[in-house]
């Protein structure tokens, strides 16, 4: 490979063909897996649609391009008028290169001017390189074009094996493939970073793409220039990946969609545990010294006893209780959630199998859960446990996947807290204490539902904290987050209210935050404030959040959600095609669900 050229840091700026080098190290179209005979390639257009999207939308992303006037925004009749046809040529060549699953000529000749521009800054502002933005501008917005649909259900009138769309269909069989089969597709150099990213030549190291779901209606982003691919940062701190189910489902078919109607959606929110003793949270190891802060652990002291078979015997006969409860005035349940730390990874696969094989509806399962420490090892520093959402999904009764995400960022009890959950007795309140987990292997997994629409979960404090996850989900703009807390009442005022307002406003997504009815009734309420069981709350856009309280004497709730159709529109005026994601969760309604004969589960409050 040839070598780039030697520059120095400080009297040389960043050039246009510097960031094609370092997203294209191999050449235009060769991979990592299937290097160049001799020098690199660059004067050619890559074919593959994602690998000039992650190049042109780098450039935006750090020259900011895409604010200038006359790039991407106007404010004259004659400047929206350029817009608008430049939005049906891109929108036209687009659709040409998505369904050849090559570029067309139009592609091919704007990179090569593109190309003949490497010299030119990046970052000099507005007003200079006018040429290159023009040009990148319109291969970002031909690119996008291309995949729209990518990662979602084709339309049920597409044929099979054409196009962007039925390309990403392989995500699963790919990843699940047999040994052999997989050293084959690496071989041939297809899609080597999946789910990672949907390039070929960019490696995903230097920058990822995925699909996407949600364009902001406010602000001036690159998000907001963007229908169907993601521009995400290279696989390091935090690595995202798209899941879809296998070929075979509806959830990858859309079978079971009808895109003229409001799909319904029920989810049973199941506050487990009822009771959180002080003792389930024990510390691991005390202050040492004057400032150093001490660690304390989670012990599930809240689940059955027995093995863990019989543990998981109670717990699925508890939940399909509720789900028979739920079901008993009509309609049916599609998905069951948990707070953060509500089972054991162990019991959460086994009891999620176990329910869907008894209630044939279920679509998913989604469950906070404690991974214990593995033993130490010698010489080595000790191995702490994890804090993670367990997600699976089904399909009549049969588990299509599952997969689990770490918690990002560990829980800081303070003085303010220890003495609001009155666990002062065990935990010192003089000082600070740290929850004792391990955050490495950070991962942002999104998965689709049978609905087309986009999930993501996070725990707890990960919808608090900006970096790193935040701007990956911003960028993927899911259309349904699944926020997982152990904490205290869910009032709008609080702070996951507050942090779920700015979700449900840019992107767009609707916001469910749930805890457990045990670390509620540990709660003190503030002083005039009357204590209430409010385990949820819903966010929804331009809505204002809903506060769900679960009424004495029951066990869960169950809430309507509408998904409705959803159109919209890029900054630089494309419109959205009929494709995944067009899916706006709306709440129509909740209800308590109360067990018929709650003695049979007794242990609920021991």
């Amino acid at each position: 490979m040839a070598r780039l050229p030697r520059r120095s840091p400080i009297l040389t700026s960043l050039s246009v063909g510097d960031v094609v080098q370092e997203l294209l190290p191999y050449g235009s179209n060769a991979t990592i897996l299937d290097p160049p005979d001799g020098d690199p390639e660059w004067g050619l257009a890559p074919l593959w649609a994602p690998d000039v999207f992650a190049v042109v939308a780098t450039l935006a992303d750090r020259s900011g391009f895409y604010s200038e006037p006359g790039v991407a925004l106007s404010t004259t009749d004659a400047g929206r008028r350029r817009k608008r046809d430049r939005a049906a040529v891109a929108e036209k060549v687009g659709t040409v290169w998505g369904t050849q699953g090559y570029a067309p000529d139009q592609v091919i000749r704007l990179w090569e001017q593109l190309w003949a521009r490497r010299a030119e800054p990046v970052c000099t502002g507005s007003g200079s390189g006018a040429a290159w933005k023009d040009i990148a501008m319109q291969l970002l917005a031909m690119s996008d074009e291309a995949c729209a649909g990518v990662g979602f259900a084709p339309p049920l009138s597409a044929a099979p094996g054409t196009g962007f769309e039925n390309a990403i269909l392989v995500f699963e069989e790919y990843r699940a493939a047999a040994p052999t089969t997989t050293r084959m597709l690496r071989a041939a150099g297809f899609l080597p970073f999946l789910p990672n990213s949907l390039t070929r030549a960019v490696p995903a190291d230097r920058a990822c793409v995925l699909p996407k779901a949600l364009t902001p209606g406010v602000g001036c982003t690159l998000r907001s220039i963007t229908h169907n691919l993601a521009l995400l940062p290279g696989r390091g701190e935090v690595s995202a990946e798209w899941r879809l189910p296998d070929r075979g489902s509806s959830f990858a078919t859309g079978s079971r969609l009808d895109p003229g109607a409001s799909q319904p959606f029920n989810l049973l929110l199941v506050p487990f545990p009822y009771k959180i003793e002080a003792r389930d949270l024990p510390p691991t190891r005390p202050p040492d010294g004057t400032d150093v802060d001490g660690y304390f652990s989670l012990r599930p002291g809240w689940l059955p006893d027995g093995s863990d078979r019989t543990r998981a015997q109670k717990l699925t006969d508890f939940i399909v209780a509720l789900v028979d409860a739920a079901e008993r005035e009509g309609g049916v349940v599609n998905g069951i959630i948990l707070p953060e730390t509500a089972l054991t990874d162990v019991l959460a696969a086994t009891v999620a199998r176990a329910v869907a094989r008894r209630c044939a509806d279920l679509e998913i399962f989604i469950s906070g859960v404690i991974v214990p420490a593995p033993p130490p090892r010698p010489r080595r520093e000790p191995p702490l446990g994890r804090n993670e959402v367990f997600v699976a999904r089904f399909e009549r009764g049969q588990e299509l996947d599952n997969y689990r995400q770490a918690k990002h960022h560990r829980w800081r009890l303070d003085g303010a807290q220890i003495k609001n959950y009155g666990i002062g007795h065990v935990l010192d309140a003089g000082r600070s204490w740290w929850e004792a987990i391990d955050l490495a292997d950070r991962r942002m997994i999104f998965g689709l539902d049978a609905r087309q629409a986009v999930i993501a979960a996070l725990i707890c404090e990960d919808l608090a904290r900006f970096d790193p996850v935040l701007p990956v989900l911003a960028s993927v703009g899911p259309n349904l987050v699944v926020a997982l807390l152990m904490d205290g009442p869910q009032l709008r005022g609080r702070w996951p209210g507050r942090h779920a307002t700015v979700l449900a406003d840019d992107p767009g997504s609707a916001v469910l935050t749930l805890t457990s009815v045990g670390m509620v009734r540990r709660s003190i309420p503030p002083p005039g404030v009357t204590s209430r069981d409010c385990i949820a709350l819903w966010t929804e856009r331009d809505t204002a959040p809903e506060e769900l309280d679960l009424p004495a004497g029951h066990h869960a709730l169950l809430l309507a959600l509408s998904a409705q159709p959803k159109r919209q529109k890029t900054l630089d005026l494309r419109r959205q095609r009929d494709s995944g994601g067009l899916v706006e969760y709306r709440l129509t309604g909740n209800r308590a669900v109360r067990l018929s004969d709650p003695d049979r589960f007794f242990w609920l409050q021991r």
